[in-house]
């Protein structure tokens, strides 16, 4: 086979959507004893993928910062030539290689990796199905490997519409191991049927205590042998109420946010036992032929395809909502270079707008006049090119949402995706502001002001203003399993409440509340040099933070966490714990009218607090004295957090007597240095009591 000088591959020059590049390599064909040299010809795109880009991926952490990296965690091609010593495999002959070096950044988005072990491929196996094995194939075999699971015995399996889920019913199939799969929808039920699966229970009306008895209802009274989590929460409490005395659940997703439930008697009484499954740590340990024989059980489950040059329109087509979990595959083809989303639109005023009442005031300096037309959403600076029609010839759903975006979802999927970073983080430059109601009234000159000033203040951001309507339609179309909670809270408090940390957690960004506003501009918070303090432990989860790598979060922490001001990457270990801790105390609660029922305590300040001491007291190795902003004097570094002192985004003045010096005592903040550095003002309007 003849090889060539250097060959493209996706090169990252940092963290983020707007970082990835196609660039050249220079091609080395020498080959130490036991390599292979493979020519990578289809990879797919997986959820794991965009995390690593995204830079939140624990499997993917090259050094340099992200820099000359290139992700990909799987794949398949041909092999262009062997070192010595190499025998079961020949030139030419197509394979499965297994890329050991993807979490150093030596991944699948190229043309050509060196390797020392693959799986041949059988000849009535498509090149789209045997590019799919790694991820999911081989969890699915690794998992059940890890069971033990018997012949005519149950598994029962969350998120069984997923990929994953549906190759997981295949393989129980030929195993003939029988499967309780759990969905939400009715809809997806008859698909599963077809493909093997021998009994399906939905989910979205019943409550959590019983959905336990509904898989014992579909087993016949059997239990399940065994379980496979992705979602985690309260779904992992039903399946250990669920499984034998013994039996074992796999933790290998936490769609449900990053803390799950176990039941205490189930554990206790009955030996059950709640771990989880990550294949990186069980992958070399499988042996290849393992995965192999299954090939061809699994029905690939491809979606549409894009050359390698085109990553980011394939990045893209696969986060789309509703694509049934198919995968966007890439194909090396020879093709001219497209880069998407150019001049999407001629201004960035963004399309949609609310409309003020006629506002009869004489206070200038609140509004710029007493007739106000407000944009629903600005995009800001978007790093797109050309080609965005030649690049979308069909009229696809992309091109209807994203050349001409009309929602704030679309607009903060455009620019999560493609926007800037607020300067030395890792977090998206996207404004979220919410107002309660669809309209503005004469009572509405502070939250004017507040979104003046954050629009214009930061004109490279996105800014999106939130409104009842656009809220419910963003939970129905990303989180349609909270849908039915969500509608249910009695007030706007708790909607906002927990719906500024589902955005954050889809979109990232920076979340202010409509009686703030900014002083200095978002890029001017974090100096580059002037922040961080070092702390024994500088890992998060296992995930190395680097002194040089870029913020994740920012927060002002007091006695309680403030919700005022929140600012963070997507996805975030923090979000998913406050979100599931929410959850869990909302299905504890017995009306509306206990105590418990205290915005502040149920889905306010006290949970948010708990979610970020809990994340960094296990992240770096100090006190939760130590994690507030009490008399700082500068912001410090916790792992990936940024924590700011107290009062630089705002003093109760007004609560604490009127006297402002003696309002930051109270607080514990630093008069003179607010004074100085102060990024925020916080009127303190309470709203929310009403």
């Amino acid at each position: 086979m003849t090889l060539p000088q250097d060959y493209r591959a996706v090169i990252l020059n940092g963290t983020g959507m707007k970082n990835v590049t196609i660039g050249k390599k220079t091609l080395d064909a020498t080959l130490s004893p036991g390599q292979i040299l493979v020519k990578v010809t289809v990879r797919p795109i997986n959820p794991s993928d965009v995390f690593s880009i995204l830079g939140v991926y624990p499997g993917f952490q090259p050094p340099n910062a992200f820099k000359d990296s290139t992700p990909g965690l799987e794949g398949c091609g041909v092999v262009a030539a062997i070192g010595e010593g190499v025998s079961h495999v020949k030139v030419g002959q197509r394979v499965v290689p297994i890329f050991a070096e993807a979490i150093s950044g030596n991944g699948s988005f190229q043309e050509y990796v060196k390797v020392t072990n693959v799986v041949p491929i059988p000849d009535d196996v498509s090149d789209e199905s045997a590019a799919q094995l790694i991820v999911n194939p081989m969890t699915v075999v690794g998992m059940l490997e890890y069971l033990h699971v018997p012949k005519g015995e149950w598994v029962v399996q969350t998120a069984s519409n997923s990929v994953l889920g549906r190759q997981m019913i295949q393989v129980c199939k030929h195993r003939g191991i029988k499967t309780v799969n759990l969905i939400r929808r009715e809809e997806q039920k008859a698909e599963l049927m077809s493909l093997g699966a021998d009994a399906v229970v939905v989910t979205a009306d019943l409550e959590p205590g019983a959905v336990a008895a509904a898989i014992l209802a579909a087993t016949g009274g059997s239990r399940p042998f065994g379980a496979v989590d992705a979602v985690g929460g309260n779904t992992t409490l039903a399946l250990s109420d669920a499984v034998r005395d013994k039996g074992v659940i796999l933790v290998y997703g936490l769609q449900g946010g990053v803390v799950f439930q176990a039941s205490g008697p189930a554990c206790l009484f009955r030996g059950v036992t709640v771990t989880g499954y990550w294949l990186a740590t069980h992958i070399m340990a499988m042996k290849e032929d393992v995965v192999a024989k299954f090939m061809g059980i699994m029905v690939p489950l491809s979606g549409e395809k894009f050359d390698l040059a085109d990553v980011m329109a394939a990045i893209k087509a696969s986060q789309l909502p509703g694509r049934g979990g198919k995968v966007a595959v890439l194909l090396v083809n020879t093709c001219v270079f497209l880069n998407p989303f150019s001049d999407l639109l001629a201004s960035r005023e963004g399309h949609g707008f609310l409309q003020t009442s006629n506002v009869d005031n004489n206070d200038d300096d609140l509004v710029p006049s007493s007739n106000w037309t407000i944009p629903i959403f600005r995009l800001g600076v978007l790093n797109v090119d050309s080609n965005f029609e030649q690049l979308w010839d069909d009229d696809t759903e992309f091109k209807t949402r994203l050349q001409n975006p009309r929602t704030q979802s679309d607009a903060a999927l455009l620019a999560s995706l493609y926007g800037e970073k607020i300067r030395h983080t890792a977090i998206p430059s996207i404004i979220h502001q919410m107002w309660k109601g669809n309209c503005f009234d004469s009572d509405s000159l502070l939250q004017h002001a507040s979104i003046s000033s954050w629009r214009d203040s930061n004109p490279q951001a996105t800014h999106i203003l939130w409104t009842d309507e656009a809220m419910d339609e963003f939970v129905k179309s990303y989180y349609p399993q909270l849908l039915k909670r969500y509608r249910a809270f009695p007030r706007v408090v708790f909607r906002t409440d927990l719906g500024r940390l589902l955005i954050l957690q889809t979109f990232g960004g920076i979340y202010a509340d409509a009686d703030t506003t900014i002083i200095k501009p978002l890029n001017e918070w974090v100096v580059e040099g002037t922040t961080g303090l070092d702390f024994k432990n500088t890992s998060t989860n296992g995930i190395p933070t680097l002194p040089d790598s870029p913020f994740n979060m920012m927060v002002s922490l007091e006695t309680d966490a403030s919700k005022a001001i929140i600012a963070s990457a997507p996805y975030h270990a923090v979000l998913g714990t406050t979100i599931n801790l929410i959850l869990a105390r909302l299905q504890k609660l017995r009306s509306w009218s206990d105590d418990a029922a205290d915005p502040v305590t149920l889905t306010g300040p006290e949970v948010f607090s708990y979610g970020i001491r809990s994340y960094l007291s296990g992240a770096v190795d100090v006190k939760w004295a130590d994690l507030h902003g009490q008399f700082f004097n500068q912001s410090r570094r916790l792992a990936d957090v940024l924590v700011f002192p107290t009062g630089v985004f705002g003093i109760p003045t007004k609560d604490l007597g009127g006297d402002a010096q003696e309002a930051a005592a109270v607080i514990g903040a630093d008069y003179e240095y607010v004074q100085r550095e102060k990024l925020v003002e916080h009127h303190f309007s309470h709203t929310w009591i009403n």
